[in-house]
């Protein structure tokens, strides 16, 4: 068990695609050799097997905080942002085409479109995808092929990122802004590489001219 545990670790250190749904096979294994290791320090320690009402008020504190972290972990909404975005713009038939921008980071984050009730094609402008791309994208195009949508990742100098949009989508105004919830703001809090953002929602008013409430 200890040298599987090794091995994926070593693996999944050398794998350049890290994310969460990768290390929870081996958390099993590391809960498993944490208990036998731990019972083996306690069964061959001295201090412990004189102290043993402070073992047990060890296992106590370990239950309650975890009895009590237990409701808020288990129905947290991550993400929250991301998916209230496109549940909020559901209600608008046959949008085809977003355009995501965010000038912070190389690749807009990918948005949950179960919730959005539609596939849709999207367009980026990002630090891996300048401005001069989508112009010349969009030059290639009809206008009917122009994004319904703007969702600007973050809301720092907001005016001037829609300024910039303008020169290209001249037709959009503002609709709305989605927050991310209170775990996500906590686990920004603690590693701002957790890009859990708040998105500005802009309408393009050739394709939709009035706000659906």
């Amino acid at each position: 068990l200890f040298m599987a545990t090794l091995v994926f670790i070593v693996f999944h250190s050398y794998f350049p695609n890290k994310q969460e749904r990768f290390i929870l096979p081996i958390i099993p294994m590391f809960i498993t050799l944490g208990i036998c290791g731990w019972q083996g320090i306690v069964n061959n320690s001295l201090f412990w097997n004189k102290h043993k009402k402070i073992l047990k008020s060890c296992f106590v504190f370990f239950w309650a905080i975890n009895i009590l972290l237990l409701p808020l972990i288990t129905t947290m909404y991550s993400k929250k942002a991301r998916v209230e975005s496109m549940t909020y713009l559901s209600k608008y038939p046959g949008i085809r085409i977003f355009l995501l921008e965010d000038m912070y980071h190389g690749t807009p984050k990918m948005l949950p479109e179960f919730y959005l009730g539609q596939w849709i094609t999207e367009y980026d402008v990002a630090q891996d995808y300048p401005l001069d791309t989508l112009k010349q994208l969009l030059n290639r195009n009809s206008k009917t092929e122009y994004p319904r949508f703007v969702l600007f990742f973050e809301n720092r100098e907001i005016e001037q990122r829609v300024n910039k949009i303008k020169e290209i989508v001249p037709n959009i105004t503002y609709e709305t802004t989605v927050y991310p919830g209170l775990i996500d703001r906590l686990m920004y809090w603690l590693n701002p590489k957790n890009t859990n953002q708040t998105i500005v929602i802009y309408r393009n008013k050739d394709f939709f001219p009035d706000k659906i409430d």
